[in-house]
């Protein structure tokens, strides 16, 4: 509650949220992106289908220490939504991820576009997937990814 405007204060129920906020670049930036990735968690249900069970979540990489990024994919029977988390100030202009499905992986989401007051290193055209064996899959893509980014891809059944 409140994360929408990136408060400065605390949130209180008895207490209006504070518009002015949104006067502000960083703010306005900030409350852009949580309406966005509100958009994507609403209208892709592969990031819900399955909440409760066992399958409904699959990690992909969950144990990289060596560069601190993790990732996991969500599916239902229409598509799949693989998230990719970098936790660190080192980019990477090519990084390799074992992806569940051969075809065509298409960004959704990316926390470093330029309208969310990020650097733009963004992967801005689909990525095909490629015979190479990683993360226990047979196919996998490669894909750029920030700084501290937080990117969802989508592959379409």
């Amino acid at each position: 509650m409140g994360n929408e405007l990136a408060h400065f204060r605390e949130f209180d129920e008895n207490v209006e949220q504070d518009w002015f906020l949104l006067g502000y670049y960083s703010h306005n930036t900030f409350n852009r992106y949580i309406r966005d990735l509100s958009h994507v968690y609403k209208y892709h249900n592969a990031l819900s289908f399955n909440d409760y069970k066992h399958n409904g979540f699959k990690w992909i990489d969950a144990d990289n220490t060596a560069q601190s990024i993790f990732s996991f994919y969500r599916e239902d029977p229409q598509s799949v939504i693989i998230c990719i988390f970098n936790m660190t100030p080192v980019s990477y202009e090519s990084y390799r991820f074992g992806v569940p499905y051969e075809g065509v992986y298409t960004e959704l989401l990316n926390t470093e576009k330029d309208i969310y007051d990020g650097c733009n290193m963004c992967n801005y055209f689909p990525v095909n997937t490629e015979k190479v064996e990683c993360h226990r899959f047979q196919q996998s893509i490669l894909v750029r990814i920030a700084p501290f980014a937080g990117i969802y891809f989508e592959y379409k059944k």
